[in-house]
């Protein structure tokens, strides 16, 4: 089942980004505050 998350404050002017890595599998169980992607902004 899908799950929306929003990402916190990227910072001034930032307003995307490129996925790198995810951090975590299908069927994990995630904690409060749990990285689960690693973002690449321009800056």
């Amino acid at each position: 089942m899908p799950t929306e998350f929003t990402l916190p404050d990227l910072g001034e002017n930032i307003e995307s980004g490129d996925v790198v890595s995810v951090m975590v599998a299908i069927g994990d169980t995630l904690a409060e505050d749990q990285p689960v992607i690693e973002l690449e902004t321009d800056k």
